[in-house]
């Protein structure tokens, strides 16, 4: 801040998303120009988006009995939430410093009950700050978390758990241990864990047929260790005593520890179920855990598995028996005791009272009934377990949920489980029940029952909270209460699996900015009609609709929220052309306020004219802008029966926009005068018990302002003015007067900015700006309703459906003085045009990737965006059509078909994109579902596939015509081969505006097509088979025919195909990239790879030669063609950078602005997708710049603080080893994850002192002054400007550099990914 109280850095709002030997300077040789032919590159690959899957999710408190923690493993992170006192999930920590990728996961330590914790003083703890330490010394935590992770070359077991250091920081505590190693196979090695209930032993499943078992110390034992004079010696964290590798007969399919008998409590039971020679079995080992681990012979109880209880899917220890129980694809079998060889009772899981399955329409990935992929134990107090009783939710991959319980009856355990209902999300991966509040100990009677008040709660069937991660579609937390649906208490964002990617180019930026084409993300993600979507991944604030009020005709347009604490309810005014009207929102509920009403405030509002603005100050003053006055009254004070009020009218004005901002009891107007448009600034102030308006002079405006907003922030008042002509404009407001700051330009070409509002979060912190829109073809014209709102709700509902007419949110100190009906804190009321949405916004988290999904009824596989009708095409697969002909049968198992089908979309609204669709053209079934009836196309027949979608157009003289060619994949008549098809279709604008979609031509191949794409005006070219065809179209006397068609032969399948500059470039199956030239008589090839790799998808970056290209071994390479070296048919590869999993589709895309001058690059920038949601962006280095790079960031993985476990594995890394030529292309990959941990600061200062301490001290943290030196000459390499400049101003370049290169613009240390 200023010294005069001005703010310097306004909001902007477009961010709502081994020394051992001597090293010789001299003798680094440093290249910049070219080398035999083709230039010196490297790439910087960094995550901008990480992957949504939460594969393991645990109720779990590792960081200190009072916190009520949730633990979220990913593939390679773990996160830690906090579960508030409002039942919400909660940002803690991060960390993903595994070297890694997990495998398997598991939790160490008591349970709740051991902590001793009263309901009373949890009920507390959940209110505590998730950022704030725990008072008093440090303390080790009750529970910890173990890991089974594959690194590069090794696998080995980590236990970790967190704690607040000194400074409030969270840290983690780790104790890591490799894992057995063989030569044998390891193809499920680390894939099963299992931990004592008691936290004595672990078992790992090493690789197939060996097991690991591992005794562990005490906990007593570990806190006399750690724990010393109120600190964490993390040093002193060995929890692992002994190991021991046991050889297994057979495949391990499930493992388990199993609750020790009530007579022999130190006893340790191992239970696995094995498959021998394609027989089910049953291992049991026994043993006492005080007797060490190598001093004991371990032969296992063999029995055979009832052969009624196949394929087991989930093993279940239960906590009332040594027994467990044994779920299958359709039976439960339940054994009471181990030791007793039968099992007690077999249920079937498939019971008529279930609803019908529909096998390919909801999101499970089986082909026929569903398996149950889950299960979870709900806390329980200790009361419930003494009775012999246990509770288990199981959970079916299409969201199922049915709860099951076990009663013991001496050494007999018996079940009885019932469906609750559908959760109507995918659940393959994390499923976890959380404590809320439930498991309470304060159980001052003594009969153990713990809360006498809810016999419901002790039966198991009272309100729990499921957290469910979803994989193919969102997840979210539910809270199941009993005899009721399950609700969706927060959202639980997902976009995977990504089978495409497509951008979509950003229209408008703020004038002064660099930004040359910001980019949008689209993809193919979800499964099933209920799930699949084109998702856009955007950085917003998540919302959730929790409620919705219909109004039948409404003509209101604008509406207020008017606290009033004395009734403990919020008043609603809206405001229509007619007048406006008054609502009480209280319990759910709204109703109309009549005149003859107790409260002041109602009776006073001015009924008879439209209301421009109102709102409520923080003193009490609740204030309605009329066009002609405004009228304001205070709260009753209970020393007084008349309230304050004022009524003051304006002269000479027309008042037609105001907004009040009530902490400060400001009031901004936007006013008509005879001959302008002004902006006023007025402020409510009490005078002798009276209240008055201090307003200052009028602003006169250029454009006719359509909306205005006005925050507090540190000490001023700022303006947010939006026009008619799609802008916003700021304003500082400084000692009552208006000065004009800045303007924002938006991407809507004829966009009106209809309103604007700045999000507010606790403690009065502003989250963003929320912008919406109104497109209209002719300014002049009557206005259509908004078309969109600029956050959106993860579960594709709310705020992100067109027609918005006006949002309104109680402002951070309102919201204290509320209670019921809901908590109002993050409340939104979204007014529609025929009802009203009351919105939950996940503040507490912030903004960040928020997917906004537009549902297409099917199974996306390809989208592409059309940039001359600027529409998305999507192709998709819809699966679980009932086939008429078994339904005329009259068979309870009908067969189900899928077809294929093309959707368009219009990627600014969540409706479907404006197409007519000519449908005698194209054979519909008329037994698809309803909801697929808005497709453009159905594609073939029945069993046909989409394999690849690319548009065409044709310019012929003065005409020209856009094309969409499909090529498909479909079945024989025999069913045994599969054959191709290439459609073409016509899209054409008619007179009323909209698009037409017609087909013109289809041709068989005789194998199938596997990718398609336009080549020049007269022709296309296809991959059929193992080769490459051109197909010629001729245009005759305005009569298109197929001409004639050129093939060569790839040696293997073209899985994708790409043309610049009159160029070819296929990927194939085995014969990796190969560079086409077309020839009168057919193909020559130019260049292709010298080795053999199974290409997948290639990227030909425009303006070079530089070609992306991606494999199964989950390389990206990097190839130049050589035409002018001495083996001109061979591909140079410049670099390679191996990624954690497969790329799934790669484009060109700019997700930030440009760097500056002095620092731009010379190649675009390039997106790239996995299947698992992760998004990376590519920047392509020159040879100076890479060897930079590659210098900093050996620096920063020999660092302990910002690299622990990497700089513990890279022993090879130190610079004292750099290379002088960097030949591996593979040392040719800079990480950006990596890099970017030496910008994780607030300021200049700390950013500049963390570089100069990487480039001082070596590894030992001694003083290296030549680590400066290489430093010095490398960066005068990359930036030649900088000769003569002093090592801090070397240090600042690069931070700068590096600041834009990662993050956004300038430092831009604030900036997210998405610029």
């Amino acid at each position: 801040m200023a010294s005069d109280g001005r703010v310097q850095n306004l909001m902007d709002i477009r961010r709502i998303v081994s020394p051992d030997q001597a090293l010789d300077v001299e003798s680094l040789n440093i290249h910049t120009g070219q080398d035999q032919g083709h230039p010196s590159l490297g790439i910087l690959i960094r995550t901008v988006v990480h992957t949504p899957v939460i594969k393991w999710a645990f109720a779990a408190r590792i960081r200190h009995a009072r916190y009520n923690d949730v633990v979220i493993v990913r593939e390679s992170s773990v996160e830690i939430k906090l579960f508030n006192h409002r039942s919400r999930l909660e940002d803690v920590a991060r960390t993903a410093d595994f070297g890694g990728s997990i495998r398997a996961a598991a939790i160490i330590g008591a349970s709740k009950t051991s902590f001793h914790l009263t309901r009373r003083e949890d009920a507390s703890n959940r209110r505590e700050s998730s950022t704030g330490s725990v008072t008093g010394t440090f303390m080790i935590p009750p529970q910890m978390l173990a890991l089974v992770l594959n690194g590069d070359s090794e696998q080995f077991l980590l236990i970790l758990f967190a704690f607040h250091d000194e400074t409030s920081e969270v840290r983690f505590a780790s104790f890591r241990h490799e894992l057995f190693a063989s030569a044998e196979s390891t193809h499920r090695l680390g894939e099963l864990i299992a931990v004592d209930a008691y936290s004595r032993a672990i078992a790992v499943s090493a690789q197939e047929g060996r097991l690991a078992l591992y005794r562990l110390a005490p906990q007593a034992d570990v806190v006399h260790d750690v724990q010393r004079d109120g600190k964490i010696i993390e040093e002193n964290f060995k929890p692992i005593l002994e190991e021991r590798l046991i050889k297994v007969d057979g495949h391990i399919l499930q493992m388990a520890f199993l609750q020790p008998p009530n007579d022999d409590p130190s006893l340790l039971i191992l239970l696995l179920i094995v498959s021998v020679r394609g027989q089910l079995k049953r291992y049991t080992f026994q043993w006492d855990s005080a007797q060490n681990l190598q001093g004991m012979e371990f032969h296992p109880h063999k029995h055979p598995v009832d052969r009624y209880l196949t394929s087991p899917v989930l093993l279940i220890p239960l906590k009332i028996s040594p027994g467990f129980a044994l779920v299958c694809e359709q039976k439960l079998g339940v054994c009471g005791d181990v030791r007793i060889n039968e099992f007690a009772q077999i249920d079937d899981l498939c019971d008529s009272e279930e609803s019908v399955y529909e096998a390919a329409d909801d999101p499970g990935s089986s082909l026929d009934v569903p398996l149950y992929t889950s299960w979870a134990r709900p806390p329980r107090h200790a009361g419930f377990n003494a009775r012999g009783e246990d509770t288990v939710y199981l959970c079916r991959e299409d969201g199922l949920i049915r709860l099951v319980e076990f009663h013991i009856n001496g050494r007999t355990v018996t079940d009885s489980n019932t469906p609750l209902g559908h959760l109507r999300v995918n659940v393959n991966t994390a499923f976890t029940v959380l404590d809320d509040d439930g498991d309470d100990d304060d159980d001052d009677d003594g009969d153990g029952g713990g809360d006498d008040d809810d016999s419901s709660r002790s039966k198991g069937l009272a309100a729990d909270v499921l957290l469910v991660g979803g994989n193919k579609s969102s997840g979210g937390l539910f809270v199941l209460q009993a005899r009721k649906d399950a609700t969706l208490q927060q959202s639980v964002p997902n976009w995977t699996p990504i089978r495409d990617l497509t951008v979509v180019p950003r229209r408008g930026y703020a004038p002064g900015d660099d930004v040359v084409s910001q980019t949008r993300i689209f993809t193919c993600s979800g499964w099933g009609r209920r799930h699949g979507s084109v998702c856009e991944i955007r950085y917003g604030i998540q919302a959730l609709e929790i409620d919705r009020i219909g109004l039948e005709d409404s003509p209101y347009r604008h509406l207020w929220l008017l606290p009033d604490e004395s009734s403990a309810s919020v008043y609603v005014l809206a405001s229509s052309a007619a007048g406006s009207d008054i609502f009480c929102f209280n319990n759910g509920d709204l109703e109309p306020v009549q005149l003859q009403t107790e409260s002041a405030i109602p009776s006073f509002i001015d009924r008879e004219r439209p209301t421009i603005c109102a709102g409520r100050t923080r003193h009490g003053i609740f204030v309605q802008v009329t066009e002609l006055s405004i009228k304001a009254i205070s709260l009753p004070d209970p020393g007084h029966n008349n309230p304050q009020r004022l009524h003051e009218a304006f002269e000479g004005l027309s008042v037609a926009n105001a907004c009040i901002e009530g902490a400060q009891s400001s009031l901004l107007m936007t006013a008509q005068t005879a001959s302008n448009h002004v902006l006023l600034h007025a402020r409510l102030l009490e005078q002798n018990g009276s209240w008055s308006l201090l307003k200052s002079k009028p602003l006169v405006l250029e454009e006719e302002p359509t909306c205005i907003h006005i925050v507090h922030v540190e000490g001023c008042n700022i303006a947010f003015v939006g026009t008619r002509a799609g802008d916003l404009q700021l304003f500082e407001i400084i000692d009552e007067n208006l000065k004009y700051h800045e303007v924002y330009r938006f991407e809507e070409e004829d966009g009106i900015c209809e309103g604007v509002l700045v999000l507010s979060g606790s403690q009065d912190e502003r989250l963003g700006t929320l912008c919406y829109f109104a497109s209209t073809a002719n300014k002049s014209n009557k206005r259509n309703p908004i078309q969109r709102v600029w956050f959106t709700d993860g579960q594709g509902i709310g705020v992100s459906r067109s027609g918005v007419r006006s949002v309104a949110q109680l402002e951070p100190w309102n919201q204290a003085l509320l209670v019921a009906p809901y908590e109002y804190e993050d409340i939104t009321f979204t007014l529609f045009e025929s009802e009203l949405g009351v919105l939950q916004l996940d503040l507490v988290s912030g903004p960040r990737v928020i997917p906004r999904h537009m549902r297409v009824g099917g199974n996306p596989c390809q989208v592409l965006y059309l940039e001359t009708f600027r529409k998305l095409v999507v192709a998709l697969t819809i699966n679980g059509v009932v086939d008429p002909a078994s339904c005329a049968k009259e068979t309870t198992d009908n067969a189900r078909l899928s077809f294929s089908a093309l959707r368009f979309l219009d990627p600014d609204d969540c409706e479907a994109g404006d197409i007519q669709v000519k449908e005698e053209a194209f054979d519909v079934p008329q037994n698809l579902p309803p909801d697929t009836r808005s497709f453009a196309a159905i594609v073939g027949r029945s069993g046909e596939r989409i394999t690849g979608i690319s548009d065409w157009a044709i310019a012929i003289a003065d005409k020209r015509w856009q094309f969409l060619l499909v090529g498909t994949m479909r079945p024989s008549r025999n069913g045994e081969l599969q054959r191709g098809r290439i459609w073409m279709y016509s899209i054409l604008p008619n007179r009323n505006g909209k698009l037409s979609l017609e087909w013109k031509h289809n041709f068989d191949a005789e194998e199938p097509i596997y990718s398609i794409a336009g080549y020049d005006d007269t022709s296309f070219i296809y991959c059929s088979g193992k080769s490459l065809f051109r197909q010629h179209l001729d245009v005759l006397d305005n009569v298109r025919r197929l001409g004639d068609k050129a093939s060569t032969d790839l040696g293997s399948i073209g899985r994708s195909i790409g043309v610049r500059d009159s160029l070819i470039y296929v990927s194939t199956s085995t014969h990796s990239l190969r560079v086409f030239q077309v020839v009168p008589n057919g193909f020559r090839v130019i260049s292709s790879d010298t080795r053999c790799r199974s290409s997948m998808h290639q990227l030909v970056l425009p303006t070079s030669g530089l070609v992306l290209a991606s494999d199964k071994d989950r390389i990206l390479s990097g190839f130049w063609p050589s035409f002018n070296s001495a083996r001109p048919d061979q591909l140079q590869t410049l670099f390679e950078a191996e990624l954690p999993a497969k790329i799934s589709c790669l484009r060109e895309a700019v997700l930030r602005p440009t760097i500056e001058a002095n620092c731009e690059l010379d190649y675009p920038t390039a997106l790239a997708s996995t299947t698992d949601g992760t998004i990376y962006q590519i920047h392509i280095l020159n040879d100076a710049m890479c060897r930079l790079l590659h210098f900093i960031q050996l620096r920063v993985e020999r660092n302990k603080t910002l690299c622990p476990k990497i700089s513990r594995r890279s022993a090879t890394t130190s610079p004292a080893n750099l290379p002088s030529d960097l030949k591996n292309p593979r040392e040719r990959h800079i990480d950006g994850d990596i890099l970017i941990r030496i910008l994780q600061g607030d300021c200049k200062a700390r950013l500049s002192d963390q570089l100069r301490q990487l480039l001082s001290y070596d590894d030992d943290g001694e003083v290296d002054p030549q680590l400066m030196e290489v430093f010095r000459k490398l960066t005068l390499a990359a930036f030649p400007d900088t000769a003569g400049s002093s090592a801090d101003d070397l240090i600042g370049a690069v931070r700068e550099y590096l600041g834009a290169l990662l993050v956004g613009s300038g430092s831009g240390m604030n900036r997210h990914p998405f610029g």
